[in-house]
């Protein structure tokens, strides 16, 4: 049986679960992912395999794995461009006459 032929209001199942789930638009972009934040994280995550969260904690364990979603996302982290700016540097300084042959 599916949740909309439990009979549930639709609207009420949305919202439970808007509430259980932060959203990355409640997020600070600008923040920076610290050990810090980790070191809470993983506090926090102790805490609910322990079945000792709060709904407080609960909610501030959504807004970090979100933040940390965000810092892994982020492309700048990506080894791709990595990758990419270090080939920009080589072609930079593999200027013609420049190389031994």
């Amino acid at each position: 049986m599916t949740l909309v032929e439990s009979g549930s209001d639709p609207n009420e199942i949305g919202r439970l679960l808007l509430e259980g789930s932060p959203l990355v638009r409640d997020v600070d972009k600008n923040a920076r992912w610290t050990s810090e934040c980790n070191a809470r994280r993983i506090a926090l995550i102790d805490k609910m395999i322990q079945q000792t969260l709060s709904a407080e904690e609960a909610a501030e364990l959504g807004r970090l794995t979100a933040r940390l979603r965000l810092h892994v996302d982020n492309e700048e982290l990506s080894p791709i461009e990595g990758a990419r700016r270090l080939y920009r540097r080589l072609l930079e300084t593999d200027s013609p006459g420049t190389s031994e042959e």
